[in-house]
C-alpha cells in the first residue's frame, strides 16, 4: 500500500482531510476493505473503510475523507479481508497544522506565483461580541446583518500567521468536509470549468457557511468565473481595459509600483449602491507594528463595499455571502506588474483583513481538536430526550391501585369478617396485590417501545433572495435493547454523525508520554449504502445525527414588509409543503416570534423593535421561547 495524506503531507487538526490509498495486489484476487484508525481521544477510536475489490496483479487507489483529531500524526491505515489484517502499515504526516493558524488554498495555473503567502501575517479584528454573534448564527443555520464595525485602535488588531497550500483540479476536495479546513480560498487564473460539478457546489457551501474566496480576474477572467456557481458571480463583468496601476492600489499596500508596465483590469458593475466612506488610518507612527505599512482601519463586518477603487474603477470589492466573504479583484494578482511588486505581501495581508473570522476549531482536551460546524448545538439538546408518543396510561394505573386499596382494605375486611375467615388474609392480599400489578404490567407493556426510536426536529431557513429553503435536521437515535446499533442510509441523504459523541472524554497518558492503545466504539462504511455502525450502546442512550437539504420554492414567502418610527409589519405566505412550528423572524440583530404558520395559511406579525418580546441574540430568543435559565 503507497499512502498519502493530507496535502503533501499537511493536514489541520480537527477537520477531514483526504487519504489516498494506492493497493496493489501482487497475489490472489481478494475481496476486503481499506481501513483507517480514527482516534477520538485516548482511549476511543473510529474506523472509517471502503470495500475494495481487487483481481489478481491489479491496482487500485482508494480515497476516503476521514478526521485528524488528535496532535499525534501516526494514523494506522490497514487492509482486510474476512475478519483478517492482510496488511497494516502507519502512515506519518509531515505537518499538522494548529486551529489558530489561518490556512489558505490556492487554485492557480502558476500556484508558485503565491508561494510567498506561506507565513504571511494576516491582521484581525478582535472583536469578540462580533464573532460570537457569528458562531451562534452559524450553529444555528441562519443569516443576520447587523451595522458595520468600525476599527479605528491598534489594541483589537492582532496578526494571526497562515499556511498556503498549493491545489489542483484533482486534489480540490468534493466533500464539505474536508473543504472546512480552508480559512480562504484563492482562484485566479485558473479554468474552474475542468471542476466537477461536487467541486464547484461544495465551494458555493464552503463560502456560504463561513469561508472567504479570492477571485482573481483581469485579462482571463472569463476561464476563472464563466464555470462559478451563479450565487458566486455578484460583480457583473462588461469588458475589460488596460490601465496604469491606480494610486489607490499604491496606497492600500503603502508601496508604489516600478515601471510603466499596466494592469490588465475587468470593467463593469459592481451590483450595489456605492457609498464613498473615508477610511479611518491611525496617523501615528508610533502605533504602527515595527516593520509594517498602515493598515486599512474601517473594518465594515457586514455591508458590501468597494476596498479599493471606486465604483467606475473598482478593483478590489468585498460582497456578503451569507456567513462567508467573497473578495473580487478586478485584475490577475499572479500577473504582472503584481507579481513583481515590492508591495504584494502588504497588499495581501491588507485585503485578507477583510475575510471572514469564523473560528470553528477547539481544543477539547490535550492533544485532541475537534470542529463545530459538524455538531448539532441546539437540536442535540431537543432530539436527545425520548419521544413522548407512547407514555403509560397514568389514569388507569391509578385508577388500578386505588381499585387495589379498596379491595384489600374494608371490603375484603367486610367479606372475611362476615364468612369468619379473616386468617385468608394473607392469601388473599398477596393475591390481589399480585393480580394488581400483573394488569398495570399489562397496560404499561402495551406502550413499550419493541424496536430502535427516531427522535427528529428540524430547521428550515428560508433564503428569500435566492429563494430557496434550507432544511437542517437533527435526529436521536434511542436503542430499546443494550447492544450494538446499525444504521444504513443512501449517501444521496446528506447524513452526518458526529463520530466525536461517542468518545469517553477521557484523557489517559502513560510516563513515557505514548497512550493507550484505544477502543474502537465505532465503524463507517464508505459504500452505498452508507453503514454506521456504533458498538456497546446502552438502553435509551442517544445517539445524535443531523440530515441536510435544499429546496427551491417559487412564490414569494414574504409578500409584504412594512417599518416605520421602530415598528415592523410583515405579511407572511407560506406556499410552502411545510408546516413552519415556531418560526421566527430576523431583522439585523433582532429576532422576532412569528409563532404556528402551517402550510398555505397567511399570517400578519406586528410587533415593536423596542419591546421585550424582541430578543438580541438566538440564544436570548432560544431562553425566552422555551424557558432555559
Amino acid at each position: 500500500m503507497e499512502i498519502k495524506g493530507g496535502y503533501d503531507g499537511i493536514a489541520r487538526l480537527g477537520t477531514y482531510v483526504p487519504f489516498r490509498i494506492l493497493v496493489i495486489n501482487k497475489g490472489r484476487a481478494v475481496e476486503g476493505e481499506i481501513q483507517i484508525e480514527i482516534k477520538i481521544d485516548s482511549q476511543s477510536k473510529t474506523v472509517f473503510s471502503k470495500p475494495v475489490s481487487l483481481a489478481e496483479g491489479a491496482a487500485k487507489e482508494i480515497v476516503i475523507n476521514a478526521p485528524v483529531f488528535t496532535a499525534r500524526r501516526g494514523v494506522n491505515v490497514s487492509f482486510r479481508e474476512g475478519g483478517k489484517t492482510l496488511k497494516k502499515t502507519e502512515y506519518t504526516f509531515t505537518k499538522l497544522v494548529p486551529p489558530e493558524i489561518k490556512t489558505i488554498g490556492v487554485l492557480s495555473s502558476d500556484n508558485a506565483a503565491y508561494s510567498f503567502l506561506n507565513g504571511a501575517m494576516i491582521p484581525q479584528a478582535n472583536n469578540s461580541l462580533y464573532e460570537e454573534k457569528l458562531r451562534i448564527i452559524a450553529a444555528a443555520g441562519i443569516t443576520v446583518s447587523s451595522p458595520a464595525v468600525e476599527i479605528k485602535t491598534e489594541e483589537i488588531i492582532y496578526q494571526v500567521e497562515s499556511i498556503l497550500i498549493p491545489l489542483t483540479a484533482e486534489s480540490f476536495p468534493e466533500d464539505i468536509k474536508a473543504l472546512v479546513g480552508f480559512d480562504i480560498l484563492i482562484i485566479s487564473n485558473f479554468d474552474t470549468g475542468t471542476l466537477s460539478e461536487g467541486q464547484l457546489n461544495a465551494l458555493e457551501k464552503w463560502v456560504e457557511d463561513g469561508g472567504t474566496l479570492v477571485i482573481g480576474t483581469g485579462a482571463g477572467w472569463r476561464k476563472v468565473y464563466n464555470s462559478l456557481p451563479e450565487a458566486l458571480k455578484k460583480f457583473s463583468v462588461s469588458g475589460t481595459a488596460s490601465v496604469a496601476p491606480h494610486e489607490d492600489l499604491a496606497e492600500f499596500a503603502g508601496t508604489g509600483f516600478s515601471g510603466n508596465k499596466n494592469l490588465d483590469v475587468v470593467t463593469g458593475d459592481i451590483g450595489f449602491e456605492y457609498k464613498e466612506e473615508e477610511k479611518a488610518v491611525n496617523e501615528e507612527k508610533n502605533s504602527e507594528p515595527e516593520g509594517r505599512e498602515k493598515l486599512q482601519r474601517t473594518y465594515s463586518a457586514n455591508i458590501d463595499e468597494v476596498i479599493i477603487g471606486d465604483e467606475k474603477n473598482p478593483l478590489a470589492v468585498k460582497y456578503i455571502h451569507n456567513l462567508g466573504r467573497i473578495l473580487f479583484l478586478s485584475f490577475d494578482p499572479g500577473m504582472e506588474p503584481v507579481v513583481s511588486w515590492d508591495g504584494k505581501l502588504a497588499f495581501w495581508e491588507n485585503l485578507l483583513f477583510h475575510g471572514s473570522n469564523i473560528r470553528r476549531i477547539y481544543q477539547d482536551m490535550p492533544g485532541y481538536y475537534f470542529s463545530s460546524y459538524f455538531g448539532g448545538y441546539y437540536s442535540d439538546d431537543l432530539t436527545s430526550q425520548v419521544p413522548e408518543d407512547r407514555s403509560p396510561p397514568f389514569l388507569f394505573m391509578f385508577i388500578t391501585i386505588v381499585v387495589y386499596i379498596i379491595i384489600v382494605g374494608p371490603v375484603m375486611y367486610v367479606i372475611l369478617k362476615k364468612k369468619d375467615k379473616r386468617d385468608l388474609s394473607w392469601i388473599a392480599i398477596p393475591a390481589t396485590a399480585l393480580i394488581c400489578l400483573f394488569v398495570i404490567y399489562l397496560a404499561g407493556f402495551r406502550t413499550r417501545y419493541r424496536t430502535a426510536v427516531l427522535n427528529t426536529a428540524a430547521m428550515i431557513h428560508l433564503d428569500m433572495e435566492n429563494q430557496r429553503m434550507d432544511i437542517t435536521a437533527g435526529m436521536g437515535i434511542f436503542n430499546n435493547k443494550r447492544g450494538n446499533m446499525k444504521l444504513s442510509y443512501s449517501e444521496k441523504d446528506n447524513i452526518d454523525f458526529n463520530i466525536t459523541q461517542f468518545g469517553n472524554r477521557s484523557y489517559v497518558v502513560y510516563p513515557d508520554g505514548s497512550e493507550p492503545e484505544g477502543k474502537v466504539v465505532s465503524k463507517l462504511v464508505l459504500a452505498e449504502p452508507v453503514t454506521y455502525e456504533i458498538y456497546d450502546v446502552s438502553m435509551w442512550e442517544s445517539k445524535n445525527l443531523t440530515a441536510k437539504r435544499s429546496e427551491v420554492f417559487q412564490d414569494k414567502i414574504i409578500s409584504s414588509l412594512k417599518m416605520n418610527d421602530g415598528k415592523i409589519r410583515v405579511v407572511i405566505n407560506n406556499t410552502t409543503q411545510y408546516d413552519f412550528m415556531d418560526a421566527f423572524i430576523t431583522i439585523g440583530s433582532n429576532f422576532i416570534d412569528a409563532g404556528d404558520i402551517l402550510s398555505g395559511e397567511e399570517k400578519v406579525i406586528e410587533a415593536d423593535l423596542n419591546s421585550e418580546n424582541v430578543y438580541n441574540s438566538f440564544e436570548e430568543y432560544l431562553d425566552a421561547k422555551y424557558g432555559r435559565e
